[in-house]
């Protein structure tokens, strides 16, 4: 709708709809759906930042296929990045072997957004990222919305008032304006350094959990954020070495 009231065509022209469904698929479907499902398995904390190992496969496989950039300051801002996320788990790596389902949904969701992601970035759009990455929301929840009432639909309590609040907002708004949002920076941005600012996500579920939730905050959580602070300064503000001649 915000698409179309500023403007933009809402069409998918003929030639970019193979990569849209492809993306969709890997980028909304596969990330939803192993993402949840790993959460019968794991802690929801384990499983926000097991997924978040994202960069760690994007960065790999647009270096590996697609021969993007890596130099010693991205790949020192990984390291930072996925080194606080490790400190941050190792309190419970045992626990985490105890369920192998679980972390096989969730990497797999983490490895379909990765390769998602990619494509998103190599394919040349004829339409808007706003009216993007509204379709390859609808389109990509739509699999999910009519499986849904034949699986889970029975667990849901569906009289809870703030319930359905939380689902609204969710999708209305931190879904749609997160999706926009990330397709325009992977749209202006190399792959391995837009994915290395999804790490920042985990940081702020800390934070919140700390705040709103009142959960212990101590030398693992100040470390990753301190890790994950840094990688993010490498490669968002720090002006790159200029090329030798």
């Amino acid at each position: 709708m915000i698409a179309k009231l500023s403007g933009h065509s809402l069409r998918i022209p003929r030639e970019n709809c193979l990569a849209f469904a492809a993306s969709t698929f890997l980028n909304i479907t596969c990330w939803y759906v192993g993402r949840t499902y790993s959460l019968l398995y794991l802690p929801a904390g384990k499983t926000v930042l097991l997924g978040y190992t994202m960069p760690v496969w994007a960065t790999v496989l647009s270096i590996v296929v697609f021969k993007e950039p890596f130099d010693k300051r991205v790949a020192l801002a990984l390291a930072l990045g996925i080194g606080g996320i490790v400190v941050l788990i190792s309190e419970d790596f045992g626990s985490l072997g105890n369920a192998p389902i679980g972390i096989a949904f969730i990497l797999g969701a983490a490895v379909a957004w990765a390769i998602g992601t990619l494509l998103f970035k190599r394919v040349i759009w004829k339409t808007s990222t706003l009216a993007l990455a509204g379709w390859q929301l609808l389109i990509g929840c739509l699999p999910m919305t009519l499986v849904a009432p034949f699986v889970d639909m029975a667990d849901l309590q569906w009289q809870s008032i703030p319930m359905m609040i939380g689902i609204a907002c969710n999708v209305f708004v931190v879904l749609a304006f997160g999706n926009y949002g990330w397709f325009t920076l992977v749209s202006l941005l190399p792959v391995s350094v837009s994915s290395i600012g999804t790490l920042m996500l985990p940081m702020i579920s800390v934070a919140g959990a700390t705040i709103f939730l009142d959960e212990p905050f101590g030398w693992r959580q100040a470390t990753a954020m301190l890790g994950v602070s840094a990688a993010l300064g490498l490669v968002l503000f720090l002006p790159r070495a200029p090329a030798r001649l």
